[in-house]
């Protein structure tokens, strides 16, 4: 029989409570957090024009289309309130989503005796990464142009910004 001492026993209850703490944190980063793009996901800008950008976000396997889209709106906010501009214009989009394809191997079960048992084959699977990149104009008048579906939005970039949100006013 093995007996514990007393302290290894409360800095056993310490590390099980530390576990339980660290255990969701750890879990939460699996999906793209709201960053600069450092080559695993977040947010990414070029200017193309006196107030044009284009402004990308790319997520991993884990990202929601909305998560993607709602970072990069939220970049779009960031940018407009940056450069003293009350709104942008969503001018057009493109998919960046990655498609990555894998093949798991074949397995093939050989007995003791050196028998082929059993034949397992392999498997093609993949994962989609999720990505968009919206073209924007950044301007101070909240004008009367009509929305063209969902490409076509203009966007407040002041207040909500503060509190990590874009509104849209058709």
């Amino acid at each position: 029989m093995i007996r514990w001492p007393i302290a290894s026993l409360a800095s056993l209850s310490s590390l099980a409570r530390c576990l339980v703490v660290a255990a969701p944190l750890f879990l939460s980063g699996c999906q793209t957090p709201y960053q600069a793009d450092l080559g695993y996901g977040g947010f990414s800008e070029q200017q193309i024009g006196p107030r044009t950008w284009e402004v990308r976000f790319r997520g991993n396997d884990t990202t929601t289309t909305s998560t993607v889209y709602n970072g990069l709106v939220l970049r779009c906010a960031q940018i407009a309130a940056a450069h003293g501009y009350r709104y942008f214009v969503l001018e057009g989009n493109a998919d960046a989503s990655e498609f990555h394809p894998f093949y798991t191997p074949d397995k093939v079960y050989v007995g003791r005796h050196g028998r082929v048992v059993g034949y397992e084959p392999g498997q093609d699977l993949s994962t989609v990464a999720p990505g968009q990149i919206y073209r924007i104009t950044l301007t101070n008048t909240l004008t009367k142009r009509k929305p063209m579906g969902d490409a076509r939005a203009i966007l407040a970039a002041h207040p909500e910004l503060a509190a990590g949100q874009a509104r849209i006013d058709y």
